[in-house]
């Protein structure tokens, strides 16, 4: 494989919160300037991850380096085109992978020692590259270089046996066989080198997944960015308050995006409704000891609070010393905000 990073000069994100992408064996490329202008890009297109921190650097391995966090463990398959992979590792809900179809036709790949970042060069005019943060998600960033390049993106996504991906809204769902969706991908987004939005949109084929980015005509490169997610909450603990347990859940950077509306058919209100659903059922597997600490109707009453009418309160707190209330909990609601000391006032 050739050693090559010429034409990268701007990348777009694919933030998993389960997988990556495939093929090629990784070369280092010896040019420092380079490495640092590459990185400054992908700083640009994803500017959390300043934040989120990268793992393959500063002392972590840059080869096939692994996150956890919250139950999660990803791993980055950097010898393997950055193939990734996001499971539970309680292993109770499946795996989630994300290959893209054509990675294996790779003719180049280079290292950004600082970051650890890898780029894969791809023949028919664009390049992709994957980076494993340390809350155990994987970004992977994808650029389109030219007008002669591909308009369809393809990639092959595990679903469990018996499940599906269902495009609902302008988002992707991954459902198992019960129709619980252990993943999902958000809207997909597209801009150019002026900063102009790209046509572009989802369709789903068995278990594969690709975008239609309509670039023809656009300021090159071209940035494509999907999101694949698995968790609607990110830490879940339980402790103790007023003599009772608590449960404590914090929503996700992806259920923050389902809660807000972003591509869920109905807006704010179906995301919220996915919060309040899916969400639930998520918390409730999070072990033994929260699944004890949620046998009290007023913890599924302060749950359905926050999910449907206080959601942005930073941390879901479930305290089971509240009292189940014999009143709806929307009465008061601006006073009491999912806090409530009465069964049917405030």
């Amino acid at each position: 494989m050739k050693e090559r990073y010429e034409g990268c000069s701007s990348w777009g994100a694919l933030a998993l919160v389960a997988s990556g992408l495939t093929g090629g064996t990784v070369n280092a490329d010896e040019n420092a300037q380079i490495r640092m202008d590459a990185t400054a890009a992908v700083m640009r297109a994803s500017p959390t991850l300043e934040d989120a921190g990268v793992v393959a650097r500063e002392g972590h391995p840059l080869v096939n380096p692994t996150a956890a966090r919250n139950g999660i463990e990803a791993t980055l398959a950097t010898e393997d085109g950055g193939a990734a992979r996001l499971e539970s590792m309680d292993g109770r809900t499946p795996a989630l992978e994300l290959d893209l179809v054509g990675s294996d036709e790779f003719i180049g790949a280079a290292i950004d020692g600082d970051y650890g970042v890898v780029s894969y060069e791809h023949p028919d005019g664009f390049s992709y590259v994957p980076v494993l943060r340390e809350d155990a998600t994987v970004q992977a960033h994808t650029v389109i270089e030219e007008a002669d390049a591909p308009t369809e993106f393809t990639y092959d996504i595990s679903v469990p046996t018996g499940g599906e991906l269902v495009i609902s809204g302008d988002s992707v769902l991954i459902l198992d066989a019960d129709e619980q969706m252990v993943g999902g991908v958000a809207p997909a987004w597209a801009k150019d080198a002026d900063g102009r939005d790209v046509a572009t949109h989802y369709e789903v084929d068995g278990n594969q997944l690709t975008q239609v980015v309509e670039h023809r005509g656009a300021a090159y490169p071209v940035v494509a960015d999907p999101w694949l997610g698995k968790n609607l909450f990110g830490h879940v603990y339980t402790d103790w308050t007023h003599g009772a347990m608590r449960v404590n859940a914090n929503p996700s950077a992806w259920g923050k995006l389902v809660w807000a509306g972003v591509g869920v058919p109905g807006g704010p209100a179906g995301g919220q409704a996915v919060l309040n659903t899916y969400g639930w059922l998520e918390v409730w597997s999070r072990g033994a000891d929260v699944r004890r600490a949620l046998n009290k109707d007023s913890m599924r009453q302060q749950f359905e609070c926050h999910a449907l009418g206080s959601p942005f309160a930073g941390e879901w707190n479930l305290e089971k010393w509240r009292p189940n209330r014999t009143v709806h909990w929307s009465y008061g609601v601006a006073i009491h905000r999912c806090n409530w000391k009465t069964a049917n006032r405030y």
